[in-house]
């Protein structure tokens, strides 16, 4: 339960975070994009954390 909870807030988190970028500095798509390409590996190196 803990685990698919974690899951789907650091999703919501990832998003949340990058359409602020998107938003208030950036004009393209290619950057939000990016950004959440980029906290999707973040995150998919601490599920380590997460499911031990």
């Amino acid at each position: 339960m803990l685990k698919s909870g974690f899951n789907q807030l650091s999703i919501i988190f990832h998003m949340l975070t990058a359409a602020q970028f998107y938003f208030k500095y950036s004009n393209n798509i290619g950057t939000f994009i990016q950004i959440s390409n980029a906290f999707s590996q973040v995150q998919g190196a601490l599920i380590l954390f997460t499911n031990s």
